[in-house]
């Protein structure tokens, strides 16, 4: 199960489940709150729709700001983003650090915008995108760049 800490900004990509409403439902196990929320589009949403979800995270639930219905075609399936500055170096090692209470792993991601492992360190303000590990436990970092 993943545990997500609150943070300001969140975005999530994944399959509606556990579907109570256009209000209520989760995304890649994550409870979404889309009270307050513009659906782009206007479509009534359902079990089982591809959604991005954006908001913030509060007391673990995805507030919602926005929810828009993603193509099936997609090739970002079940994608993160996770924004924030490190406030620990990277263990180049092991290719993890710690983003906002979420351990990243690195090992195969692309690093963009000039960006370096050396550069992994406490004080960077960093963008990470990728995939949950199978245990939802790990962010698989597909690519990693400097946020502006």
């Amino acid at each position: 199960r993943f545990d997500v800490a609150d943070r300001d900004e969140a975005e999530v990509e994944g399959v509606i489940s556990d579907f109570t409403s256009n209000a209520r439902f989760k995304v890649n196990g994550i409870s979404v709150n889309a009270s307050s929320a513009r659906v782009e589009g206007g479509v009534t949403l359902a079990a089982g729709m591809r959604v991005e979800v954006e908001g913030a995270i509060v007391n673990g639930v995805l507030v919602a700001t926005r929810v828009e219905l993603e193509d099936d075609d997609d090739d970002d399936d079940d994608e993160f983003e996770l924004t924030g500055v490190l406030a620990a170096d990277a263990d180049v090692v092991n290719k993890t650090f710690v983003l906002r209470g979420v351990t990243v792993r690195y090992d195969q991601a692309r690093f963009d915008d000039g960006l370096r492992e050396s550069q992994l360190v406490a004080g960077v303000r960093i963008e990470v995108s990728g995939t949950l590990s199978d245990d939802g436990a790990t962010l698989i970092a597909t690519e990693i760049e400097l946020d502006d």
